[in-house]
């Protein structure tokens, strides 16, 4: 037979089992509301993530167009300057009046100093 004892013992453990229960569904509870939260977090990071792949994309894009028109314009600058050492040469070489212009004048140190006229002040050039 069932005593009174034997109730009230069965009575105290269902009672500490909806305790735990109870328990359980608030911590379950809040650890639902934790993994959405940190869901949402990591939507947000992978979206910030994909958008700066993005941004680097076009940044990048933008540095080598960049670099593109700076090699391009040292290329010009470069050629300019072929170009114009090569008209002063010409020129020197096919104008008698230049070319018969440059007379040594005198060594100096191992250097010689050519006296021109290209130039309305007479200034030395030093070779």
């Amino acid at each position: 037979m069932i005593t009174l004892e034997q109730i009230r013992l069965l009575e105290k453990k269902i009672n500490k089992t909806v305790e735990v229960i109870n328990l359980l569904k608030e911590e379950n509870k809040t650890l639902k509301g934790t993994l959405e939260s940190s869901q949402s977090k990591m939507k947000d990071l992978e979206d910030m993530v994909n958008s700066f792949k993005s941004n680097q994309d076009e940044i990048e894009k933008g540095i080598l167009g960049a670099i593109e028109k700076l090699d391009c314009l040292e290329d010009d600058i470069e050629e300019q300057k072929k170009n114009s050492e090569q008209a002063e040469i010409t020129k020197k070489t096919t104008d008698p009046e230049i070319s018969n212009n440059n007379k040594p004048e005198e060594e100096e140190e191992g250097q010689t100093v050519l006296l021109t006229e290209e130039n309305d002040e007479n200034e030395l050039d030093i070779f």
